[in-house]
C-alpha cells in the first residue's frame, strides 16, 4: 500500500488490492482513510473481480487470472486518479462527487425504501402515487436520466412544481404537497447520504402557498341537533356520528374495533396503534353520554369478543346488513357514502347540513366541545396524536389516556 496522501482535510490513502492471490475468491480494492477523530477506517468494493468470467460457481477460474489482475489493476489506477482529484469525501467515506452525478430518479427510489420503514402502508402508497407523478413528469419532459445535480437547482425544482399544480385541481394544496416531499427527499440527501453540504440546497428558496382555512368538514352548530337528524334517518348512521364525536376518532379505526377491545366495567376503548391511522396506541374513555348506547347493545344480544364494533351480518358490504358488533368487518366507505345519500335526501335540512358539513365534522365538532374543558395537550391522548399544536406529528412508541378524574369532571356537560 502507498501512502501518498490526497490533499484533504482528511487523510485518504491511495487504493490497492487487498489481495493478489490467484486462488483467492474475494479480491477487492480498498481504500484506507482518517475520520474526525483520527481513527483510520477501511472503504472497500469488489466491483465484478469475483464474478463470471473470473469465479464460476463458487470456484476460482484460474486460467482467467491475467484477465482479473489486469481488470483489477485497471480499477485500482481509475480510484486512485479520483482520489488526487478529491473526489473521494473522508467525512463520509464515499466518492460522494461521483453520486451527486447519478440520475435523480436513483434517490427519489431510495426515499421510498425508507419511508416504507417508518410509515403506516397507507401513508407509503400516497407516498408512491406521488413519486410516480414524479417520475412521469421527468419522462414526458424527457429528463428521466437528469442528475441530482442537474436537478438541484431553482428552475428545475420549480418546473416539476408548476407542472403538479397544474395538473390537480386542488392545485395549491398539491403545490405545498410535493414541496413538503422535496423538503424531506433533499433532507435525507444531506443529512442521510451526505452527498449534498445544506449551504447546496435550493429548496430553501421555495415558499409554501398560504391556504385559507377550510371549508369542508366545518364543525356543526348545534351537534345534538344533528345527530338526532341523522338517527332518526338511520340508527347505525346516527351511532357512529355519536361515536365520532365522543371518541374523536376516525371511521377507519371505528370500523376495525372488535368487542374484545373494549372494557364496559372499566367504561374502556383499548385501541391498538395497528387499528389508527396515527399508528400510536390509545386508551379511550368512553363518555357518559354514549355509554348506554354500547352497554344496552351488549346486554341485549349474544356478542362474541371478535365481533366487529361498526360490522355487518353478512360478509356482503351492504348498509342494510350493518349493525353494532356484528360478526363481519365493514369498510367506512359504506359509512361515507351512506352519509352523503342523506344529504341529498329532499327532507335533510340544507341549513344544517351545509356543503361544508362532512361524516367527519362530527369529529370536528367533538374537538370543539372538548375545548371548553381540557387543553390541546390532553386532547391529543383522546386522539392519539403527539403534537398537540397541529395534532399531525406522530410517534410509534405514544400512548396515553386521559387523566380518571380530569375525565370524570365533565361527564355530566350537556352538549
Amino acid at each position: 500500500m502507498e501512502l501518498s496522501v490526497s490533499e484533504s482535510v482528511f487523510k485518504v490513502w491511495n487504493a490497492y488490492l487487498k489481495t493478489k492471490d490467484k486462488n483467492a475468491k474475494n479480491w477487492r480494492v480498498v481504500i484506507k482513510y482518517t475520520v474526525s477523530d483520527g481513527k483510520i477506517k477501511e472503504w472497500s468494493n469488489s466491483y465484478k473481480m469475483n464474478k463470471l468470467p473470473y469465479v464460476k460457481n463458487s470456484k476460482v477460474v484460474l486460467s482467467e487470472y491475467s484477465r482479473r489482475l489486469k481488470y483489477a489493476l485497471v480499477l485500482v489506477d481509475e480510484l486512485n486518479l479520483k482520489i488526487s482529484k478529491g473526489m473521494f469525501d473522508a467525512e463520509v467515506g464515499d466518492f460522494t462527487a461521483e453520486k451527486i452525478d447519478t440520475p435523480f430518479r436513483n434517490f427519489l427510489k431510495d426515499w421510498l425504501i425508507r419511508k416504507r420503514k417508518d410509515v403506516k402502508p397507507q401513508t407509503f402508497e400516497v407516498y408512491q402515487n406521488k413519486v410516480n407523478v414524479i417520475n412521469d413528469y421527468l419522462d414526458v419532459n424527457s429528463k428521466y436520466n437528469i442528475t441530482l445535480r442537474q436537478f438541484n437547482t431553482y428552475n428545475e425544482i420549480d418546473s416539476l412544481l408548476q407542472y403538479v399544480k397544474a395538473k390537480n385541481k386542488d392545485s395549491k394544496t398539491s403545490y405545498n404537497y410535493y414541496q413538503g416531499i422535496l423538503n424531506d427527499l433533499f433532507k435525507s440527501i444531506t443529512i442521510v447520504d451526505k452527498i449534498l453540504h445544506p449551504t447546496q440546497l435550493i429548496m430553501h428558496q421555495f415558499r409554501r402557498f398560504p391556504i385559507g382555512r377550510t371549508s369542508k368538514n366545518l364543525a356543526y352548530r348545534n351537534v345534538n341537533q344533528a345527530i338526532q337528524l341523522i338517527n332518526v334517518y338511520n340508527e347505525n348512521l346516527g351511532a357512529l356520528a355519536l361515536t365520532m364525536f365522543y371518541t374523536l376518532h376516525r371511521i377507519d379505526t371505528l370500523v376495525k374495533l372488535q368487542f374484545k377491545d373494549f372494557d364496559l366495567d372499566k367504561k374502556l376503548i383499548y385501541v391498538n396503534k395497528d387499528k389508527i391511522k396515527t399508528g400510536n396506541a390509545v386508551t379511550v374513555r368512553i363518555h357518559e353520554n354514549l355509554f348506554p348506547l354500547i352497554n344496552t347493545f351488549v346486554n341485549n344480544n349474544d356478542v362474541k369478543p371478535d365481533d366487529y364494533f361498526f360490522g355487518s351480518i353478512a360478509s356482503n358490504n351492504c348498509f342494510k346488513n350493518v349493525r353494532l358488533f356484528a360478526p363481519y368487518p365493514t369498510k367506512k366507505r359504506l359509512f361515507s357514502d351512506n352519509f352523503r345519500l342523506f344529504k341529498k335526501h329532499k327532507r335533510t335540512d340544507k341549513a344544517i347540513f351545509t356543503d361544508g358539513h362532512g361524516i367527519y365534522s362530527f369529529k370536528h365538532s367533538g374537538i370543539n366541545y372538548y375545548k371548553r374543558f381540557f387543553t390541546d395537550k390532553v386532547i391529543i391522548k383522546i386522539t392519539g396524536h403527539k403534537n398537540e399544536s397541529i395534532l399531525k406529528t406522530y410517534s410509534k412508541d405514544f400512548e396515553a389516556i386521559v387523566d380518571e378524574d380530569l375525565w370524570n369532571s365533565i361527564q355530566k356537560e350537556t352538549l
